[in-house]
């Protein structure tokens, strides 16, 4: 697992301080993760961005659509997928594992 380095993320200050923010609003004291192309180094400009989250319990319906409708809105000039690591497949978790960076 990588911790870093978030320069790799192909993501502005604002851009990670915005999703940060989206984050912590819906799901506070949430532990997130980059991964997929952003966390790889094969980032295109608009190429979306995939988080990770874990959490103490189980995320709520609530906070699911909280956290969809907060990114929709939002002026991020690309998408954002989140998966929560309880219930992921153990062999796409493994990939995940390899490639995360803390946000």
């Amino acid at each position: 697992m990588s911790t870093g380095p978030v320069a790799s993320l192909a993501l502005s200050p604002a851009q990670r301080s915005e999703i940060r923010r989206i984050v912590d609003a819906a799901v506070p004291g949430a532990r997130v993760w980059v991964f997929g192309s952003r966390a790889a180094g094969r980032a295109r400009p608009f190429s979306d961005v995939d988080l990770l989250l874990q959490t103490r319990q189980p995320l709520a319906w609530d906070e699911w659509a909280a956290l969809e409708d907060a990114f929709e809105q939002s002026d991020l000039p690309f998408r954002v997928d989140v998966v929560e690591r309880r219930g992921l497949p153990p062999d796409f978790l493994q990939r995940v594992e390899r490639e995360k960076v803390l946000l």
